[in-house]
């Protein structure tokens, strides 16, 4: 049915052509691959039409379906599909963003090529070597022959022989090293190509953060919205599935620590659609409680999924979220607790089961309310923290651990808790590689 349908578009009939990419539908959905393929042809069909709604709809499955298939070519496909959409829906900041990423991709699939192409040289190289070896070895067995005649007659005629085979043995090796330094040269060249497309691949990704940040707010403009609070961001690639949020609706404030399903380039796209869900639930839809918020953006990012037949898209996000008006905390988690330090005691507040996204059984997230005291310290945290391995005998920090900390240091200054957060985390790890993001966001309560 999909080569029917490229066979209609041929011929410009878009109807049969939709027609037969939906047929198509029915027998992929036990092939993701083939699946996103047939969801692109009907997103390039749509956008023939100038139809940009159901052209974004389809585009949009086949972006994040390929992002977690890490099917690069189709990323890139996609990429340019969604492009051209917001260029013909005027949404020029968009076109843009995905124009960039459409360059990203081209990038990685062109040195994927080029490393095969090298896997195919250094395959000849070890069977050139082979064939060396071999001919060398055959040399050495006739002049063994060559010791076992001692009649004159034969030991001249032995030496003809042993001569002339000897100097084809070294027109062999000297052609074989001529091909084999022919071919590390080519090696060489194609090394300092990769290294020149790993560079730009880098140069590509690190404009992708750069994109990434202009959605995070910088931590000064966080702690001008948030007095007396501190931020410790490090995320493990140079993109990063945590993220940091807040928002001030007239006297309330609302901020959150999130951590989207995978981290890298996978976790900084989904952290895009749940940082956009978060504000769309505040700016444009009014929502104010928090537990509501948590129940709403569910439902937008499960929305951004809905299309994709038989989805295995089950990603999501957890997340801390709070509100504060004056003295009043009101808070929801999903798989991420509160921690309050009053008085050297620590309070946690527990989270509902569940991620933002999806759930098997979904159920309504609890608001919390909280009345906060004049010294009061609030700790938002992802899991990346008390993940890490390190420390003597290379184990998790853990939660305790964290715990820990946040009361022995919670009289300092938020300036100074960060600068031991962030030192305690780094003497831990060591050398050890960091496993996941790292995201705390501490608040001390003071009353003027």
């Amino acid at each position: 049915y999909n080569n029917l349908g490229y066979n209609c578009a041929l011929k410009l009939d878009l109807k049969k052509e939709k027609d037969y990419y939906k047929k198509a539908l029915n027998y992929t959905k036990n092939n993701d691959i083939n699946q996103i393929q047939v969801l692109y042809n009907l997103g390039e069909s749509y956008l023939t039409e100038n139809d940009y709604i159901n052209s974004e709809k389809y585009a949009k499955i086949v972006f994040f379906k390929a992002g977690l298939l890490k099917n690069n070519e189709m990323i890139q496909k996609s990429s340019y599909l969604l492009s051209k959409i917001y260029e013909g829906k005027k949404q020029f900041n968009f076109s843009l963003q995905y124009y960039k990423t459409f360059k990203i991709f081209s990038d990685s699939v062109n040195t994927f090529k080029t490393l095969s192409k090298i896997n195919e040289i250094e395959i000849l190289n070890n069977f050139e070597r082979k064939l060396e070896k071999d001919s060398l070895k055959a040399g050495i067995e006739m002049d063994k022959m060559n010791m076992k005649y001692r009649d004159e007659l034969f030991a001249r005629k032995l030496f003809l022989i042993g001569f002339i085979l000897i100097f084809i043995v070294s027109i062999i090796i000297y052609n074989r090293y001529r091909l084999i330094s022919k071919q590390n040269q080519i090696i060489q060249n194609q090394k300092r190509e990769i290294e020149q497309k790993n560079t730009e691949i880098v140069d590509s990704i690190n404009y992708a953060k750069t994109i990434q940040s202009a959605i995070i707010p910088t931590e000064n403009n966080f702690t001008s919205i948030l007095k007396n609070s501190f931020i410790f961001f490090k995320p493990k690639d140079i993109v990063s599935g945590d993220f940091y949020w807040i928002q001030q609706i007239e006297n309330n404030i609302y901020f959150a620590a999130c951590d989207c399903t995978g981290h890298g380039v996978p976790g900084a796209m989904m952290s895009m659609i749940c940082n956009n869900a978060l504000n769309k639930c505040i700016k444009e839809l009014g929502v104010r409680t928090t537990g509501n918020i948590l129940d709403k953006a569910t439902e937008l990012i499960l929305e951004e999924f809905s299309n994709a037949n038989n989805s295995n898209i089950k990603d999501g996000m957890d997340i801390s979220l709070c509100r504060i008006a004056g003295e009043k905390l009101e808070w929801s988690g999903a798989n991420l607790p509160l921690c309050i330090i009053r008085n050297d005691e620590l309070i946690e507040l527990k989270p509902t089961k569940q991620a933002v996204g999806f759930n098997y059984d979904k159920a309504a997230f609890n608001s919390i309310e909280f009345f906060l005291m004049n010294g009061d310290n609030i700790y938002l945290f992802t899991d990346g923290y008390a993940d890490q391995f390190g420390g003597v005998y290379n184990k998790k920090f853990k939660k305790t651990s964290l715990k820990k900390l946040m009361i022995e240091n919670s009289n300092l200054s938020m300036h100074l808790q960060k600068e031991i957060f962030e030192s305690a985390f780094m003497d831990w790890k060591n050398k050890n590689e960091q496993i996941d993001d790292v995201t705390i966001i501490g608040y001390k309560h003071l009353v003027s």
